[in-house]
């Protein structure tokens, strides 16, 4: 990340701007066409509880299956990470042009997986809606969380066997089909540790970010407040600005802490991927004969010699 904070951090952020905006465009619609419906609704307690917990539910539903848009981003950044083992900075235009080619196959993959999530929740959540107009609510309480658990375990388990995807369509240049088998193949062995290992840092990083925006989130509020009483500005006017100015920042706000989660875990998912095949396939002694080649091809064509620092970088056994 500290190698390359455009790829890790930059790219998400875009992305999670251009999402943003086209949610509010989707939610904006959908608002223009059901605004008379939604106020009839609003009048009846029973009606917007029951709404409420829809919006609620597919809110959580979107949320875990968007953690698929980890594998375009976790593939434009195994671009960059095999340089960061060597120190070496890559920026965002040289990371996005060695995807070149392999981008469709990432955007294909992040779609498919997308689409198996939300058509997998209608499948594990739909039993729930037909007991609770057939039979009773309770039946269909007791459903909703039974289906939603199921769908949640086998959401966890594919996110882990196709976590590696990304990396292999571009790192290894693989096509979508023997990506998916290599990445299931490499999770067969230590599938609880990568998952232990990728759970735990998105739990982490979850809670550093709140740890972070938790102070935002309080001051903001209070200057806007102070502002508000020093200045004096009582108007319809102004509170109208006031609340457009807390909007922005709120959405500015969720954008910046999704480009964090998003960059944080796909670039933690590459490291996992490189540590797999470090593992399974001594990755580390080839990137160590590389080390021990590049160092020889400068010496021999640059007629450079080697410094002390650069051959105590190889470790022993490789030399």
């Amino acid at each position: 990340m500290r190698t390359a904070p455009a790829v890790n951090f930059g790219l998400p952020i875009i992305v999670s701007t251009l999402l943003a905006l086209l949610a509010g465009a989707i939610g904006a619609a959908i608002l223009a066409f059901t605004f008379d419906f939604l106020i009839t609704i609003s009048q009846n307690d029973d009606a917007a509880n029951g709404v409420f917990v829809i919006v609620e539910s597919l809110t959580a539903v979107l949320s875990l299956a968007s953690l698929a848009i980890i594998q375009f981003f976790a593939g434009i950044a195994a671009t960059s990470a095999r340089d960061a083992f060597d120190g070496k900075k890559v920026t965002l235009a040289l990371a996005w042009k060695r995807s070149r080619g392999r981008r469709w196959a990432l955007i294909g993959m992040t779609v498919l997986m997308v689409s198996g999530f939300g058509v997998s929740a209608g499948v594990f959540f739909a039993p729930s809606i037909i007991l609770a107009l057939t039979v009773n609510e309770i039946m269909g309480v007791l459903a909703f969380f039974v289906g939603g658990l199921i769908w949640a375990v086998l959401i966890a388990f594919f996110l882990i066997k196709f976590a590696f995807v990304g990396p292999l369509i571009t790192y290894e240049r693989l096509p979508l089909k023997d990506a998916v088998k290599r990445s299931w193949k490499l999770t067969n062995k230590g599938f609880w540790r990568i998952l232990g290992e990728l759970a735990l840092g998105y739990y982490l990083s979850s809670h550093v970010v709140q740890i972070m925006i938790t102070p935002v989130m309080i001051l903001f509020p209070i200057v806007m407040i102070i502002l508000t009483i020093a200045t004096g500005f009582q108007s319809a006017a102004f509170e109208t600005v006031v609340l457009v100015i807390f909007g922005l920042f709120f959405i500015a706000l969720t954008i910046a802490v999704s480009g964090l989660m998003l960059g944080y875990w796909s670039a933690l998912v590459v490291v996992v991927f490189f540590d797999q095949k470090m593992r399974l396939e001594g990755f580390d002694l080839v990137m160590l004969r590389e080390a021990e080649d590049e160092i020889r091809a400068r010496t021999r064509n640059e007629g450079e010699s080697v410094t002390k620092d650069q051959w105590l970088a190889i470790p022993q056994e490789a030399t």
